[in-house]
């Protein structure tokens, strides 16, 4: 037994100074290993402290103590180590591993391609140094691309808001960002650009570090008003190019702003329909109705519910002389976006 012990102790300690050294150079490393050869230690530790008690009370009564040799203690310990390695093994794949940012990472690359708003694909991501690489591919012939072309940095800015956003106005639960953060990894964002023709391809590499990260994370706690302003003035500029946008006979969304903390939405009447004729509250009520019933927008609205957005439905004559505000609160929003579907 005490033969047993000093090899356990001897094996274990070693071992886990190694492992410690390892964690503490690399913190994102498993701690696993440090665990469990500081067990060994330890069941070393107690394995001599019983066989020298042992010892003692044999030699007291004048008796011989014996031991196995050296060479059975060696080929028996090594046997049982190779034992609860597999057991170790097997433990650590069905219990730990799923648990591990890295296995996170694996599982989001088997989800690739992914399609990222009609506007490209994201074919790959992996882990590179402390940054998490993802790897994305836009078609340059759409607008929305180009505009994410030309300002590779900011499109970068509003998309960790977004998740970050998205997040935060899902009851806080667990995103890649926060994961990322938690883990003391950045983010890495390589773009290529396909460009029709003999103009080949453009690559952007956008790197935010984990402190930036936390920096946004910050913002979108303490400010998210002022977060969601920058992605829904981000939003407003990408999709300017989709306006004007017909919605019925006589009414056409002619524009999109964010006025202090509300988002405008303009409209033209086309007819001779006074804008008067707008100020009605069963207009108000459909207007609400219809916005929190829609899936799609019921994502927007629980972000401007989150931020303290209100919302504005401004009309206006053709002739621009005349015009309406129809105004919703917050509490109105959150009333009606409570309101079963």
């Amino acid at each position: 037994m005490r033969k047993f012990g000093k090899i356990l102790l001897i094996f274990g300690s070693l071992a886990f100074v190694l492992n410690l050294i390892g964690l503490l150079k690399d913190n994102t490393s498993d701690p696993s290993g440090v665990i469990f050869t500081l067990i060994l230690a330890i069941v070393g530790l107690c394995l001599l402290f019983i066989g020298n008690k042992k010892k003692k009370k044999v030699q007291e009564k004048g008796e011989n103590y014996s031991e196995i040799g050296w060479g059975k203690v060696i080929g028996i310990t090594f046997g049982i180590l190779v034992a609860l390695g597999g057991v170790a093994n097997v433990l650590y794949k069905i219990i730990v591993e799923p648990q591990t940012f890295t296995y996170y990472v694996q599982n989001m690359n088997k989800s690739c391609p992914m399609h990222i708003d009609g506007i490209g694909t994201v074919d790959r991501v992996g882990i590179e140094d402390s940054l998490v690489v993802i790897h994305c591919q836009y078609d340059s012939e759409n607008e929305l691309a180009e505009i994410a072309k030309a300002n590779p940095e900011k499109a970068t800015r509003m998309t960790i808001l977004s998740i970050l956003l998205n997040a935060k106005s899902s009851q806080g639960q667990s995103q890649i960002v926060d994961k990322m953060i938690d883990n003391n990894y950045g983010l890495k964002l390589a773009m290529l650009f396909l460009s029709p023709g003999e103009l080949g391809v453009t690559t952007k590499d956008v790197v935010a570090t984990c402190s930036e990260l936390k920096e946004l994370r910050q913002l979108v706690s303490n400010n998210p008003s002022q977060a969601y302003k920058e992605v829904v003035e981000w939003q407003i500029e990408m999709n300017k190019s989709e306006l004007p946008v017909e919605i019925d006979e006589s009414i056409t969304l002619i524009d999109i702003s964010c006025k202090d903390n509300n988002i405008v939405y303009k409209f033209e009447i086309g007819d001779d329909t006074p804008v008067s004729d707008f100020d009605d509250s069963q207009i108000r009520k459909d207007i609400l109705n219809t916005l929190c019933q829609d899936p799609v927008s019921r994502v927007d609205i629980e972000k401007w519910i989150v931020a303290n957005f209100g919302l504005i439905y401004k009309y206006v004559n053709k002739e621009h002389t005349d015009s309406l505000d129809q105004m919703f609160s917050v509490s109105e929003i959150k009333e009606a976006f409570n309101q079963p579907i």
